[in-house]
């Protein structure tokens, strides 16, 4: 079973948010434990985060975003 990322390139949700991150983060090599110390957290709330258990602070998700490469984009409906 390897490591798949989402199909849909448009609007995602928190879920789909996060297992991207999760892919992301393990693609380029980063451990959780890194990647929660640059973003002055936890590596247990990082992994509540990408397995779903705990939903993060706006400013801590954009950060998690910018981190690996990514921008978030809040529109309104």
């Amino acid at each position: 079973m390897g490591i798949r990322q989402p199909q849909r390139k448009g609007d995602m949700n928190i879920d789909e948010w996060c297992a991207t991150l999760q892919v992301a983060r393990r693609m380029q090599k980063i451990s959780q434990r890194q990647l929660a110390s640059e973003l002055g957290i936890t590596h247990i709330a990082l992994q509540n985060w990408e397995q779903r258990r705990r939903t993060p602070p706006i400013d801590k998700f954009e950060k998690w975003a910018n981190a690996l490469g990514y921008s978030l984009s809040l529109s309104k409906n």
